[in-house]
């Protein structure tokens, strides 16, 4: 599934009728293999991916149910910070 993603998200960019804006294809691949890996809001995976590539602190507002699944690896993976933690 991984592979497929990627050949897509490579397409996109490549297609001249297509306009991709932004940090380009590095960003939205590691945002998709974030997404596959533990299948999170997708602006959560965004920010992970900012996170990972640019190597800076995540910073949530809360723990989302959605995290709590595998927040035990998110916090091996990822530098995080929940705001909840800070009342």
């Amino acid at each position: 599934a991984e592979a497929v993603a990627s050949k897509l998200v490579e397409w996109l960019y490549r297609l001249p009728t297509a306009r991709v804006v932004g940090e380009g294809v590095q960003l939205a691949l590691e945002a998709g293999g974030v997404k596959l890996a533990y299948n999170l809001a997708l602006t959560d995976c965004y920010v992970l991916a900012v996170s990972k590539l640019y190597g800076c602190t995540a910073v949530f507002k809360k723990r989302e149910r959605e995290m709590l699944r595998n927040i035990g690896e998110l916090e091996r993976n990822y530098k995080l910070l929940f705001l909840e933690d800070y009342r």
